[in-house]
């Protein structure tokens, strides 16, 4: 039986993200992430993003992706689980501000494999700001629901984030992300907070 009395950790998430324009409206992706945890001691969590982005209108697009991610067990070590996604990006811009809402159904693998597969509902609600032609701060928030065997500990929500940031357009190809995320998740009858420095380069060839 494992114990891990973690509540409070300490982060640091580091991106990229490319996009490529394949045909009119769409779009291919690949996004890669790997998270420095347990207060920057380990690496502890790594995924790679595979999809495609198709813009219906101006203001709206639909994504579907297949994502590998790579958990580093304690006692097991590296444990690869497979992931697929589908969402809906609703957007609108109100002079220098765009407000986005994301709509996501996402299937998922619990770390305790007995448990079996989820699915999740995730909802992220973002506002960013046009302060100017290179820089825009922006603030999200993100609740996941899930669909499935629920722990009794377990909130109506079974994960929030919370993310402030900035923004950096570097030029018409590559912009550089940057802020500071509070996620709260309840495990073991008790929440786990996680305070991460996220860090994303982004390159697009549309």
């Amino acid at each position: 039986m494992r114990v891990n009395a973690q509540t409070n950790d300490a982060q640091v998430w580091l991106g990229y993200e490319w996009n490529y324009k394949v045909w009119r409206n769409a779009y291919t992706h690949a996004k890669y992430q790997i998270r420095f945890t347990n207060n920057y001691s380990r690496i502890d969590y790594t995924f790679l993003d595979l999809g495609v982005d198709y813009d219906l209108t101006k203001s709206i697009s639909i994504t579907t992706a297949y994502v590998i991610n790579m958990k580093n067990d304690i006692e097991l070590g590296w444990i690869p689980r497979h992931q697929w996604y589908g969402n809906l990006i609703e957007s609108v811009k109100f002079g220098k501000f765009k407000l986005s809402n994301r709509e996501q159904f996402q299937s998922d693998i619990e770390d305790d494999v007995g448990i079996g597969g989820n699915w999740y509902f995730r909802n992220k609600t973002s506002l960013q700001y046009k302060l100017n032609k290179k820089i825009s701060p922006f603030i999200y928030f993100e609740g996941y629901l899930r669909f499935g065997v629920r722990p009794p500990a377990e909130d109506f929500l079974n994960r929030t984030r919370y993310l402030a940031g900035i923004k950096y357009k570097v030029d018409k190809q590559n912009d550089l992300e940057a802020g500071f995320l509070l996620q709260r998740q309840v495990r073991r009858k008790q929440p786990d907070y996680v305070y991460a420095l996220t860090i994303t380069w982004g390159h697009s060839s549309k």
